[in-house]
């Protein structure tokens, strides 16, 4: 399909991010090869960000997918691969997924819709998140008298692509002063609510007041509940329910004309695009999980800075300013903010966690990213002058969209030499085995690719990676991609096995993949089982166990005898007075010992003191005093075997 061309050159920032970059980065080596070793490792966590120094440069371009459209206002799906388009007039069309138009419109009110004003129609479209099971959808549009009204239709099952527009239900209308600053826009949000948002009602400075005025439902977004109530039901947790002076309808207030907001999908955020009066255009963002109750400044605020502070507090706290703000400037920047959409599809992960929005009048295109919880970066990649974009739209996908209302074109947003690629990070997490590599995969490239690292080599494998921030840069000679990724590790804990006797079987924890069982030093059995006999086996025991991530952990060693089975190993019991014992006690030696280690063990065969013991008589003294009250286990050994006590210290 023919594209649009963007006019915006590539930001040259290649050599620039690479030494910023390059600082920034933890890199101990590189090897060529795996090391050939026990399986020890899992994925880690990647996070691919952009930051102030080098955020990600890419340049969009608009990829027409359906002509024929009469002044579009706003892009939707219905959980299909189908998008809806509503046109101002009063239609709502159906674009297939392959871009072809549906001849007979969805829905077709143009008998009840008001759209001579410049900002009147039918301006928003919103599915119930149990569309395919309820066919309900709802709208925004203005009737003849000039009001806004929010109604609900319900699509005909036996009739899928075409909704008989006698069964609206007209939720509640809002009287519009003038024929500007309708708002419009509508969506479901994370909570399963309506969220509506309206203008301050035109003319120029809202000279009513309505942006902070609570008791009028102009200059808000709305949020209802259509599940229950006849028509609706207001949420119990809305900010202003019961509040003197606020209508209970309201979430949030102070806007000037917010003409498109939307969610993310993936976190639940609110993004406005909030048209200015004649100096700034400005950007909100609500975080998701807010409780709402936000005053956006206007008319007190424009953007930043002081429009009409009659009557406004003189607390700044009091308010929420935007996220980010650009001059309005018709030939510059633009003059009339559309608002936009965070990109969250899979078509162009450089694109990834980006607000992209543009202007009506300009027809650039800017990336919106957070930098920290406090600061943004914007960056323009596109430049589509004279097309008057009315709305972004994202598809059932993720994948972003555009309507421009002077040509009747639905575009999609594209980038024009994207070169695909994944990063994946790999880092061994077991204690003591921090490793890991990146590697670089290019999908369905043709001729020659150069890949550069942080390290400046091209390489399609970079190992011994440091946690840290890098940078990777991708061309093939005529398209720059250019990112930057964090490596974030998070260490695996595994606890020290404690193994145990019950009668004649050593007993270790459960829930491990694999046991390796030794005795006296000796590897005995590997496996799945967690249990072993020690039935005519007397001697030392240990066990490394390995959990599902292939990390290992080892246990202490512990002696385990079966009293009297006269193994050869096995050379007897000590005598040790007196038994309980208080602070000392007296072991005597068996003739065979001259020279012995001797072990002593608490209840759970942890070994608790240690020491090498030569006869200088028949008995030795072990002072206990650091030792807590309890029962232990103690032996002698030397090299024909061991002998074996019991004892207990009473305090």
């Amino acid at each position: 399909m023919p594209s649009i061309a963007s006019q915006k050159i590539l930001h040259d920032v290649f050599i620039v991010g690479f030494q910023s970059l390059y600082l920034l980065g933890n890199l101990r080596s590189l090897k060529t090869n795996f090391r050939i070793m026990r399986k020890q490792f899992i994925t880690a966590v990647l996070f691919i960000f952009s930051c102030s120094l080098a955020i990600a440069q890419y340049e969009i371009e608009l990829t027409e997918f359906t002509t024929g459209l009469n002044v579009p206002t706003c892009i939707a799906h219905d959980g299909t691969e189908r998008l809806f388009i509503t046109e101002k007039s009063g239609r709502i069309r159906i674009v297939e997924a392959d871009g072809s138009l549906v001849a007979e419109a969805f829905l077709n009110i143009t008998d009840r819709v008001r759209s001579n004003g410049g900002e009147q129609g039918l301006l928003g479209l919103a599915f119930h998140p149990d569309h395919a099971n309820n066919g309900h959808f709802f709208v925004n549009y203005t009737r003849a008298d000039g009001s806004t009204v929010v109604s609900r239709f319900t699509r005909d099952s036996q009739t899928p692509d075409v909704t008989d527009p006698s069964t609206e239900k007209v939720l509640f209308t809002i009287p519009q002063p003038f024929s500007n600053h309708n708002g419009g826009d509508l969506h479901f949000g994370p909570d399963g609510y309506l969220y509506i948002s309206s203008g301050d009602g035109g003319s120029g400075g809202d000279p009513q007041d309505n942006g902070q005025d609570g008791t009028s439902l102009l200059g808000k977004i709305l949020r209802i509940d259509v599940d229950n109530g006849d028509p609706y039901d207001i949420p119990a947790d809305n900010p202003f329910v019961g509040h003197p002076g606020f209508n209970d309808l309201i979430w949030s207030y102070g806007l000037r004309n917010p003409w498109r907001f939307s969610f993310d999908r993936e976190n639940g955020d609110m993004w406005i695009g909030d048209v200015g009066q004649g100096n700034w255009e400005e950007i909100d963002r609500e975080p998701s999980g807010s409780s709402g109750g936000l005053n956006y400044g206007w008319r007190c605020y424009e953007g930043f800075a002081n429009f009409n502070l009659a009557g406004c507090s003189g607390d700044p706290s009091e308010y929420t300013f935007p996220v980010h703000v650009y001059a309005n400037s018709r030939f510059a920047d633009g003059c009339s903010v559309t608002g936009g959409y965070v990109y969250r599809g899979t078509t162009y992960p450089i694109m990834y966690g980006d607000y992209i929005y543009t202007d009506f009048c300009s027809g650039k295109f800017w990336a919106l990213r957070p930098d920290s919880d406090t600061s943004y970066v914007n960056n323009e990649i596109g430049d589509f002058a004279s097309n008057q974009f009315g709305a972004l739209g994202e598809d059932v996908n993720g994948e972003l969209y555009t309507v421009a209302l002077q040509s009747g074109i639905l575009y999609r947003i594209s980038l024009p030499c994207w070169l695909s690629y994944d990063v994946t990070v790999t880092d061994q997490l077991c204690p003591g085995e921090p490793d890991g590599s990146i590697t670089l995969d290019l999908i369905d490239q043709t001729g020659e690719v150069h890949y550069e690292w942080s390290t400046g080599d091209t390489t399609m494998s970079i190992e011994n990676l440091d946690p840290g921030l890098y940078y990777v840069a991708v061309t093939d000679g005529s398209c720059s991609i250019i990112d930057s990724f964090r490596i974030e590790l998070t260490q695996i804990e595994i606890d020290t096995p404690v193994i145990e006797q019950r009668d004649s079987i050593v007993v270790g924890p459960g829930g491990f993949s694999e046991y390796i069982w030794t005795i006296n030093g000796e590897e005995i059995t590997t496996g799945a089982d967690s249990t072993i006999s020690i039935e005519g086996r007397d001697g030392e025991y240990s066990l490394v166990v390995i959990d599902e991530n292939s990390c290992t952990s080892p246990s202490s060693k512990v002696i385990f005898v079966m009293s009297g089975n006269g193994q050869k190993y096995f050379l007897g019991n000590m005598q040790v007075y007196p038994n309980p014992a208080e602070h000392q006690l007296w072991v005597e030696l068996p003739e065979v010992i001259s020279k012995a280690d001797l072990s002593v063990f608490d209840s759970h065969g942890k070994i608790v003191f240690t020491s090498s013991i030569e006869r200088k008589g028949n008995t030795v003294e072990l002072d206990l005093s650091g030792l807590p009250p309890g029962s232990y286990f103690m032996t002698l050994r030397n090299q024909d075997g061991f002998f074996t006590a019991r004892f207990v210290k009473s305090q």
